[in-house]
């Protein structure tokens, strides 16, 4: 009777196994959509974002809200332990980003438990995206001033194709390009907006990321605004990883 009950019991737990996986199997989502995979009662939300590289990830439990995170370049895995009417699960999310045309996808790593039955693991993609060729990977603001900043966006598989915009206030003043190739990038002429100067020759110089050190944007240059006088800086606008 024993051996029987453990045999049966190692079926089911096979079972179980076999129907979680192929409940998991990665389906495609396409940017700017979501997707919902069930594991038994833990449903998972992926909300794949369509410009930036960013996915927001929703988790329920028994039909109940028990974590969310939003997977970016920055902060790329979730791991969390959750609980819910004597049901548990616990694992990590981890975003993985390429450029095309190979797939981004969200790995998981899952081991799910209900009640005091035998936990059921999976490790697999929960979805995977072909990501825009211009996907942006990183944005940071930085102000100079109360009226003035600094917005540098991040883009391309090396997270060296690198945009800083001026803007005083919501107005767009200049706009300067970075890359591999091409460094370092001045502006010309003096920038002038009602009480916002920025002086000629400011000059922008880009630190290409790599694993062993941070990619950046230095500016030097002087600006003035209403409340600020003329002020020079020589300082990071915009820091990234690898």
């Amino acid at each position: 009777m024993f051996r029987r009950s453990k045999v049966a019991g190692g079926f089911a737990l096979a079972l179980a196994l076999l129907s979680l996986a192929a409940a998991a199997c990665a389906q495609t989502v396409a940017p700017g959509k979501s997707i919902e995979r069930e594991f038994g009662s833990l449903g998972i939300t992926c909300a794949v974002d369509e410009k930036l590289a960013r996915v927001l990830v929703t988790l329920t439990l028994e039909g109940q809200l028990v974590g969310q995170s939003a997977l970016t370049h920055d902060s790329r895995k979730y791991r969390f332990n959750v609980k819910a009417n004597g049901n548990t699960a616990r694992g990590e999310l981890r975003l993985q980003l390429s450029s095309p045309p190979q797939l981004s996808s969200v790995e998981a790593i899952i081991l799910m438990r209900k009640g005091a039955s035998p936990p059921v693991p999976f490790r697999g993609s929960l979805a995977t995206w072909l990501a825009p060729d211009d996907l942006i990977y990183v944005e940071r603001t930085f102000f100079l001033s109360p009226e003035l900043k600094a917005q540098t966006t991040v883009r391309g598989l090396t997270k060296s194709n690198v945009t800083v915009d001026l803007y005083a206030g919501s107005t767009l003043l200049y706009s300067v390009s970075m890359n591999q190739a091409s460094p370092v990038a001045r502006i010309p002429d003096e920038l002038i907006l009602g009480d916002v100067r920025v002086a000629a020759g400011a000059k922008f110089i880009l630190t290409i990321p790599t694993q062993l050190q941070l990619g950046q944007v230095l500016m030097q240059g002087q600006y003035q605004s209403r409340n600020t006088p003329q002020t020079a800086i020589s300082a990071d606008i915009a820091v990234w990883p690898w």
